[in-house]
């Protein structure tokens, strides 16, 4: 049985109320913030002492029926249920293997999408290919997008507290995406050691780590200040590969009546003034050779 099913059930056990499920919360004799284990057991339909065991990992099994009722109490929604089976019965998770190399016609895609922000990210959330305006909004620092790491530049990098004028929402998006990876992936270690080190080198990582929460993060919106052009709204969507489903498809796009359509016209201008019209076939993008987790994620 995964510890982590232990220390998922204790996280949203402590983040319950008493009065979200109808118990009375006499303060005097109450001694945990959340509900207590017995109160969980009883509201789930089983004993406190297997409950206890649940917790614990020490459980040997777990039926539908206990895991659809623990979803219920818990409140999970979609992503999170899903976590919970995957946490729940870990031998059952499949591996899915990386491609060595990176398919030249992936490249030839994102090239192709010459209007918007696109890339293919790795299991870890590392970079591992993107097209020309992806790297004229992520990039122009200078920074080596080749593997770049999007959870160590939210929470160990200070310029992306400017760069997301939102982080909080941005950071705790990373974390519950990191979350539902981790339920996916229980046996990598590299997605493993990539948690601990951000635990151990980030304060507010530890502390939203600490939440339990669980989210895919398929589709939504960023806000990004760009240093040349101000802010972009962008929303984006994430589509797994077909022969590699721990990497994604990601793409911004831009509303056609918003400012930030004009915004990455100017900006992907500005950065190739020789390009008549802004973006043009030809993009200065990059096929990369070697391994697909080579990323420092």
């Amino acid at each position: 049985m995964s510890s982590e099913l232990g220390l998922f059930l204790r996280g949203r056990r402590a983040a319950l109320r008493p009065e979200q499920m109808n118990i009375p919360a006499y303060w005097r004799s109450r001694r945990v913030a959340g509900l207590r284990r017995e109160e969980v057991a009883q509201l789930v339909g089983v004993s406190v002492d297997y409950y206890a065991r649940l917790e614990q990992g020490r459980a040997s099994s777990v039926s539908d029926t206990v895991l659809n009722s623990l979803s219920q109490v818990f409140g999970l929604d979609e992503n999170e249920h899903a976590y919970l089976l995957a946490v729940a019965r870990p031998n059952d998770v499949t591996t899915s293997r990386m491609p060595e190399t990176i398919r030249p016609e992936l490249q030839l895609l994102l090239d192709s999408l010459m209007q918007t922000p696109a890339a293919i990210t790795g299991p870890h959330m590392e970079v591992l290919a993107w097209n020309r305006l992806y790297r004229a909004v992520f990039g122009l620092d200078g920074r080596d997008l080749n593997g770049w790491s999007v959870p160590k530049f939210i929470f160990l990098d200070e310029t992306s507290r400017t760069f997301f004028p939102d982080w909080s929402a941005v950071a705790l998006q990373c974390v519950a995406h990191l979350r539902s990876l981790k339920g996916r992936r229980p046996r990598d270690e590299k997605l493993a050691n990539l948690v601990r080190f951000l635990i151990e080198e980030s304060r507010d990582f530890s502390r939203m780590w600490g939440q339990y929460r669980v989210s895919a993060c398929t589709h939504g919106s960023k806000m990004i200040r760009h240093e040349l052009v101000g802010l972009l709204e962008l929303a984006y969507e994430s589509f797994p590969l077909p022969d590699a489903p721990d990497a994604s498809l990601l793409v911004y796009t831009a509303s056609k009546s918003s400012k930030a359509v004009d915004n990455m016209s100017t900006l992907d201008s500005l950065l190739h003034p020789d390009d008549a019209d802004g973006v043009v076939p030809g993009l200065e993008t990059r096929v990369h050779q070697g391994s697909w987790s080579k990323g420092t994620g």
